[in-house]
């Protein structure tokens, strides 16, 4: 593994040599700066056409996000790093670093999406730099802190926008007939890929900032709620039930139960009361703003009843809108060296099956098996990772809450939506920032044996 690492922490070190001269005040700027640019770029891209239009979004969204992400990983390097004194998981960085290079180099042999490509890029010479730069448990508790602060802003702001800007939005022919909420969106799983990435932090706030009043934070958790509700977006609803429960979980075995403390249960269930209130309230209200559409729904089922299998499957199929049938249709005609992006749907007549609705089984099909197998077991690293978590297999921290309840959500979303761009989706790259403990962080300092 030392042989794969080394690269990312000679370039860091080289980096470093400029950008450790760098202000702290200034660095500050630079890297609040740079969060609030991706985060208002994820806002967007899951906006409707007509506020994508207005700021051109299709136009810049690359060019600054990118420019972003680069200021990040520059600013973020503080200081030089010795491989001697990090801690890595080596399945993580073979995983990761198999998938992305693999995935880079494939895409000179079939044509991929400019948006895959970039996901390659971003993957193999950005995210490792970002890993180890900010390892140390400290910087990544600030890095949690900042992130979060900057979600919750954005939460706000969608909010708000929601509120003023729903009611002038047209749903299309179909948005009087059908009942999902459809939002500045106009499109239920859009609202999901939002609510979750809003979710987690906020949720992660309520749990260990002392410093402001928890209502706060139940305002925004409640509307998200709300929001995944109505528009009847399972992923998203299950997603932010899994933040819940692991970041819940966490919580009560890392700060409750080790210093034998009391559930509050008055303050549990004021917190229930608050969310359901905000929940009910805004569902109410945000359910009379809109006008809704939803043709990305309609194909999946139609698709669904359109290809027979057996009963389990069938049942399954509908639950997810008719995902599993394209997903087992990606696997079944995937080639060991891949095909490339689709140039469109790979099911004839169904729309809807340009992607897979599995991140890893669009590995598969565009770039092959080989970083399909990465993909695995990089996933599968964070996965082991949260349970040691929980379960006292490495030291509970407060920050490793961030990455319990960002994974949740992330996790959700990658095994059912198109979830792979970190430079134009908040929810993949709040998920990728809690992997740092994951990839490597500072080793424990041995005590001194008297």
């Amino acid at each position: 593994m030392r042989v794969l690492v080394t690269p990312y922490i000679a370039a860091n070190n080289i980096i470093a040599i400029l950008s450790s001269r760098i202000p702290d005040k200034v660095r500050t700027v630079l890297i609040n700066a740079s969060v609030y640019a991706l985060l208002c770029i994820g806002l967007l891209k899951y906006c409707n056409k007509a506020m994508r239009s207005v700021v051109h979004f299709s136009d810049i969204a690359y060019p600054v996000g990118t420019a972003a992400l680069v200021l990040f990983v520059i600013a973020g390097i503080k200081n030089k790093k010795k491989f001697r004194k990090l801690r890595l998981g080596n399945t993580f960085w073979f995983g990761w670093i198999l998938c992305f290079a693999m995935m880079f180099a494939m895409a000179f042999v079939n044509p991929v999406a400019r948006n895959y490509f970039m996901w390659s890029v971003t993957g193999i010479f950005m995210f490792p730099l970002i890993f180890i730069a900010w390892s140390e448990k400290d910087r990544f508790r600030e890095l949690c802190n900042i992130v979060s602060e900057a979600v919750l802003v954005m939460a706000y702001i969608f909010i708000i926008l929601s509120l003023l800007l729903v009611p002038f939005f047209s749903g299309g022919t179909l948005g009087a007939v059908l009942p999902e909420y459809i939002g500045m969106a106009v499109n239920p799983n859009n609202n999901g890929m939002l609510t979750i990435a809003f979710y987690g932090p906020v949720f992660y706030l309520l749990l260990t900032d002392k410093k402001r009043k928890p209502i706060y934070y139940l305002v925004p958790m409640g509307f998200c709620i709300s929001i995944s509700v109505i528009s009847n977006c399972r992923t998203a609803e299950l997603g932010i039930l899994l933040q819940t429960a692991g970041g819940l979980l966490y919580h009560y075995l890392s700060t409750v139960r080790p210093h034998k403390e009391r559930i509050e249960w008055k303050k549990l269930i004021a917190a229930i009361l608050i969310v359901s209130a905000v929940s009910l309230a805004s569902g109410f209200v945000l359910s009379r703003f809109d006008n809704m559409d939803l043709e990305v729904n309609a194909e999946d089922n139609m698709a669904a009843e359109a290809v027979s299998g057996d009963e389990v499957f069938e049942k399954l199929d509908d639950i997810s809108s008719g995902r599993l049938i394209i997903t087992r249709y990606y696997i079944e005609n995937s080639t060991f060296w891949g095909h490339g992006s689709p140039d469109g749907p790979v099911m004839e007549g169904y729309q809807a099956s340009k992607w897979s609705f599995n991140n890893a089984v669009d590995v598969l099909y565009i770039s092959g098996v080989l970083p399909f197998i990465g993909c695995v077991l990089w996933f599968l690293a964070v996965i082991v990772f949260c349970i040691k978590c929980i379960f006292g297999g490495v030291p509970r921290r407060p920050e490793y809450l961030f990455t319990i309840v960002t994974f949740a959500g992330y996790f959700v979303e990658f095994m059912l939506e198109v979830t792979i761009y970190p430079i134009t989706t908040s929810l993949v790259l709040l998920a990728y920032i809690g992997m740092i403990p994951v990839a490597c962080r500072e080793k424990e300092k041995r005590r001194a044996v008297r």
